[in-house]
């Protein structure tokens, strides 16, 4: 999947792509696979073309993708780096800024919203929440940014 992002005039300004789950990387096994990444919105961006592309390596080609998201993020804004499922439960990554608290909470329907963390402090921007309670059902997860 690759987004281009092109200005007024259809001019590429940059572009970003994920993607590739190999046959090897997923065991052989037919499943949907967790790809994400970020960045900065290039300025003078008026335009965001995407494109999926399926490859066959041999065979026939039975790719698929799903639930694929573009979310723009106003500057200053809380991002997400990762979350993935650890031994010691849900982990989430994110980028921290001093001088603010962080929690982790959990959702079951997007309308109610429970701490799974205490308020905690990073010293350092990279900063990781860990969920060690998860539910056996799907939830959501959020990071919440408190001033002390």
């Amino acid at each position: 999947m690759r987004a281009t992002f092109l200005d007024g005039s259809g001019l590429v300004l940059g572009s970003n792509a994920i993607g590739h789950v190999t046959a090897a990387e997923r065991n052989g096994v037919t499943g949907l696979w967790l790809r994400s990444t970020n960045g900065l919105l290039p300025a003078s961006t008026r335009f965001v073309e995407f494109t999926l592309t399926h490859q066959v390596v041999t065979g026939s080609n039975d790719a698929s993708a799903d639930n694929l998201s573009f979310v723009l993020t106003p500057r200053g804004s809380l991002l997400i780096d990762s979350l993935r499922k650890t031994a010691a439960g849900w982990e989430v990554a994110f980028d921290a800024t001093t001088h603010f608290g962080y929690l982790l909470e959990r959702s079951e329907d997007l309308l109610g919203w429970s701490p799974v963390t205490p308020l905690t402090f990073f010293s350092s921007p990279t900063a990781v929440l860990v969920d060690t309670n998860g539910p056996a059902g799907q939830s959501f997860y959020r990071v919440a940014r408190r001033q002390p």
